[in-house]
């Protein structure tokens, strides 16, 4: 029996299909999802359907970095993040271990793991934040 995600997954994948098929709606979600344009388009999809509210999203530690925590007990929104495999010492794909990586980075796509974002509506500024001693992230 598939996982709620991977149901989720489906119903995203025909979602994209519609968007791609009718451009109008394609811009209008587009529209819609602008403060997290930086994920791809059925990432954006798996968003809005488990939380229709969402504004502007990150990652546990990317709220951290902007001087925000997570509430304790909220639950993060489930998203896919590309698995790469750099290629080490010549190897050719194969026996190159599969880890995560930023979408920046350049590499074979291995594959996707399920990773949680988090809306900034389940975050508070963190007291540092407030009076200005967060250091900045690089």
């Amino acid at each position: 029996m598939p996982s709620a995600h991977q149901l989720l997954i489906h119903k995203a994948l025909q979602i994209k299909e519609e968007l791609e098929a009718d451009p109008t709606r394609l811009r209008s979600f587009d529209q819609q999802t602008q403060s997290y344009a930086r994920y791809n388009l059925v990432n954006r999809i798996l968003i809005l359907l488990e939380m229709p509210t969402a504004t502007d999203v990150a990652t546990y530690k990317g709220w951290q970095a902007q001087g925000r925590q997570v509430r304790k007990g909220e639950h993060g929104i489930k998203i896919n993040a590309p698995m790469t495999r750099k290629k080490k010492d010549g190897q050719e794909g194969e026996g190159a271990k599969a880890e995560p990586q930023d979408s920046d980075e350049r590499g074979e796509l291995a594959g996707y793991r399920q990773m949680s974002v988090f809306d900034i509506s389940q975050t508070d500024e963190r007291a540092e934040a407030a009076h200005g001693e967060i250091e900045e992230v690089a």
